[in-house]
């Protein structure tokens, strides 16, 4: 594609701490855009359907319609694609391409979402927009997203049941919730509540709940820097600090010490 390494690029780095969740505003896309939800976790109220992106998670929102976002300790990155550079793309490789029509979840371990958070991480790194290296990453994401990529989540309808069920985790995280609490909170016999939970979220109640705890019991070390870490673990659920530790590491890559002293600056 020409011209690449003098596109205009629009990114942003978002921040949201403390447990309160935060909403909207609500708006109209005028161009795609690319979250990388790097920390926490964050929903998308499309109206009728709602997407939910948790840590690692890549969303790509087309530009028809409006959306909401709802989000809680977050950290996420987002950047701004006009249509008609995805339109350019797609001419360029014809009839087995073509612009996204929905918008999508794609998994921490796609292709897709990699490549979105190497040019994310260029461009927040210092690289010009009229870097040629940097100009031919946004031409090989262009040409990904139009090529399609298997999302987690597609456009779907709410599901109202199991949005009782996340408001329960959201609100009792930190007790000793079952399964069948949740299905209970959602309406639903067991069975049925773990298909339409997994088929809703992306995952099994048990990993969203371990997930929750982990990004609660990050926001605490982060901010609450009298607390120990065997006390921030049984406040968010985990009765066993070594088990606590081991999914921590496996989650941020760090014992919690370590990740307390990356970010007590």
């Amino acid at each position: 594609m020409s011209e690449a390494a003098h596109r205009p690029l629009f990114h942003l780095r978002r921040a949201f701490a403390g447990s309160r969740v935060g909403r909207g505003p609500k708006h109209a896309n005028q161009s795609f855009e690319l979250t990388w939800v790097q920390q926490g976790h964050i929903q998308f109220d499309l109206g009728r359907s709602t997407l939910d992106a948790a840590a690692g998670t890549c969303v790509v929102l087309t530009d028809d319609g409006e959306n909401t976002p709802v989000v809680r300790a977050a950290v996420l990155h987002q950047l701004w694609l006009p249509g008609t550079w995805l339109e350019e793309a797609a001419g360029a490789l014809g009839p087995r391409a073509s612009v996204p029509r929905f918008s999508a979840v794609h998994p921490a371990d796609s292709r897709l979402t990699a490549h979105i958070r190497l040019v994310m991480e260029e461009i927040e790194s210092g690289v010009p927009a009229s870097d040629p290296g940097l100009g031919a990453l946004m031409d090989s994401l262009l040409y990904g997203l139009v090529r399609g990529s298997a999302p987690e989540r597609q456009h779907r309808q709410r599901d109202a049941r199991i949005q009782r069920a996340l408001e329960r985790i959201a609100g009792e995280y930190a007790d000793a919730l079952r399964v069948e609490d949740l299905a209970e909170a959602a309406g639903m016999c067991r069975y049925s509540f773990l298909r339409a939970f997994r088929a809703s979220v992306g995952e099994s109640p048990y990993q969203y709940l371990q997930g929750f705890r982990l990004e609660r019991a990050a926001e605490r070390i982060r901010l609450r820097r009298d607390a120990s870490v065997l006390e921030t673990a049984l406040a968010c659920g985990f009765g066993d600090p070594g088990r606590f530790a081991r999914a921590f590491r496996a989650r941020f890559g760090c014992a919690p010490r370590e990740y307390r002293a990356r970010h007590s600056g």
